[in-house]
């Protein structure tokens, strides 16, 4: 499957769209310039933890109306099936590796690392 790459680089019609890492967590904000993105569409984006996949759950709005101090991080990508797969696997890995241990209160954000590694939070 071909990976549908966001040209973010386009300073005309700028959007930014909310994504969540986790089911019940807060929408954080990133920039697109691809009004394209729906609800539930899987994401890559670049945050200070590294590339995670996220979940749409704002749908794209005009930057103008965009009114928090924070600079914006772009939608890298589409997440493709490769990357969704490598997510489902680094989840496996880390069961495996005994983070199941912990209270069985697992809570894993959907993250995928570009350097072969996951980070999982645990609440």
């Amino acid at each position: 499957m071909a990976e549908t790459v966001l040209n973010n680089n386009n300073k005309e019609n700028q959007y930014f769209v909310g994504v969540r890492f986790n089911e019940s967590g807060k929408s954080y904000f990133f920039s697109t310039s691809e009004k394209l993105l729906k609800i539930a569409d899987k994401v890559v984006v670049e945050t200070a933890r590294g590339l995670e996949i996220g979940i749409v759950s704002i749908l794209p709005q005009d930057i103008s109306s965009y009114n928090f101090k924070l600079e914006l991080k772009p939608v890298l990508r589409i997440a493709t099936e490769e990357d969704i797969t490598k997510f489902e696997e680094n989840i496996k890995l880390a069961i495996q590796n005994g983070t199941k241990k912990k209270r069985n209160r697992l809570l894993f954000n959907k993250i995928y690392n570009n350097q072969e590694k996951m980070n999982i939070h645990i609440n």
